[in-house]
């Protein structure tokens, strides 16, 4: 299967993807962000690109989805590992990819380079699992444990855990979890019921107004919870006002779920069956209204305070507004970003130069002006996460073990890179 791993396939084959439709939404070509009301006739001086002074460690681990949380950084180690298909499947004489070792386990850093284990683990991380043990799991026809997380959200010093406490091929139940820094400890917060096979339909952001979840459900229609002090509580009818002509029951069809939080609120990214994607917004995930989209297939999506980014293999496109209105940005690289983040001191992605090697890291302050500001070598063929807090940005890369070597099982290596900026 390549450098794609197993775990990851699994998860693809269990998620349902929207059809693309007619494009929807206000579009137009941009330059760099115009705020409506200071306009002038004089030009926008694009803001110059920030300096970084990086340095390198190595780890014997990667780390993905790298959150800010309080003062520090979160993320989950990930070990990647090359080894015959023969460990799933004998007879079979070709190499897989999978995720073993430390995979899943929670760790947490003060500066971005010394990454420790976090003192209390979540329930879905038993420990070290060896390649063996994966491979046993996978021909009895299970799904690893370390492959539950769905996302990691940071809320104030506290860490915020969405997953999957049931995890088979055909069942998928959500459960939320708290991380409690003063006492160590993970408090579960509450269930969200099963989302049958399909993975992609929940998501979670924290925003000004409070950390809301939207999901959606094999018995239930699309819903929305807002997450308390101890507890879930699932709001009333709040897409009541969120009308699709022709279409009353397009909550029930939702099958993907982008959520994002702006200075704002909220703006989700609904993926219908059979139809073009929706774009919603709401102040608080108590209301919801249709906005515009930028595209005719869905968008990942991204935020840096009241600027939210839409980006797909067509292009990127910017909205100051909310999701009213959405401006195509000029940028050739934009097609090409594997993955795109926001933070309130702005916008990083990354992508490969060429053939799949040579990541590079992109940054931008406004989302129109991007500079690249990590170019890395070819023996560099994977960036597992990447986060920008205000005084540095921090990339997590992997180093394939070099020869896919069979029968021999391989793993491959690990660095961090560390960008401060000098202000």
């Amino acid at each position: 299967m390549g450098r794609i791993s197993i775990l990851a396939a699994l998860c693809l084959a269990l998620s349902a993807c929207a059809n693309s439709g007619p494009v929807t939404g206000t579009t137009e070509t941009l330059r760099a962000p115009v705020d409506p009301e200071t306009t002038t006739s004089q030009p926008v001086v694009p803001e110059q690109p920030p300096s970084l002074v990086w340095s390198s460690v190595e780890l014997d681990f990667g780390v993905s989805q790298i959150t800010q949380v309080g003062s520090g950084l979160v993320g989950l180690a990930v070990q990647d590992f090359e080894a015959p298909s023969s460990l799933i499947e004998e007879g079979d004489t070709g190499c897989v990819g999978f995720q073993a070792g430390r995979t899943g386990e929670v760790v947490w850093s003060p500066d971005g380079v010394t990454w420790e284990p976090l003192p209390a683990q979540p329930y879905w991380y038993q420990g070290v699992l060896s390649p063996e043990e994966w491979g046993a799991i996978i021909r009895s026809g299970g799904i690893p444990a370390n492959a539950a997380l769905v996302e990691l959200v940071a809320r104030g010093e506290r860490l915020l855990a969405v997953s999957f406490a049931e995890l088979t091929e055909a069942e998928a139940s959500v459960v939320v979890d708290i991380y409690e820094p003063s006492t160590s400890r993970w408090v579960r917060l509450g269930s969200l019921g099963s989302v049958g096979v399909n993975r992609s339909a929940v998501a979670a952001a924290s925003g000004p107004e409070g950390t809301v979840i939207v999901a959606t459900g094999r018995a239930r229609d699309l819903a929305v919870w807002t997450v308390g002090e101890a507890e879930l509580t699932e709001l009333t009818d709040p897409f009541d006002g969120l009308t699709v002509a022709g279409d009353e029951r397009w909550a029930a069809q939702v099958d993907g779920i982008e959520l994002v939080a702006t200075a704002d609120g909220f703006i989700a990214q609904f993926e219908v069956a059979d139809r073009s994607p929706l774009m919603a917004y709401s102040v608080d995930g108590t209301q919801w209204a249709r906005v515009a989209h930028p595209s005719a297939g869905p968008v990942h999506l991204a935020a840096a305070e009241s600027t939210v980014l839409g980006s797909n293999g067509d292009g990127m496109w910017i909205s100051l507004d909310n999701g009213d209105s959405w401006q195509a940005v000029h940028l050739e690289q934009a097609a090409s970003f594997v993955d795109l983040r926001g933070t309130p001191t702005g916008f990083t992605a990354w992508m490969f130069e060429e053939t799949w090697v040579s990541p590079t890291v992109w940054y931008s302050r406004d989302g129109v002006d991007w500079e690249p500001v990590l170019e890395l070598s070819e023996k560099y063929t994977w960036i597992n996460g990447v986060v920008m807090t205000a005084e540095v940005i921090v990339v997590s890369v992997g180093v394939p073990s070099g020869g896919w070597v069979c029968p021999e099982i391989e793993g491959s290596g690990y660095e961090i890179y560390r960008g401060a900026f000098e202000r």
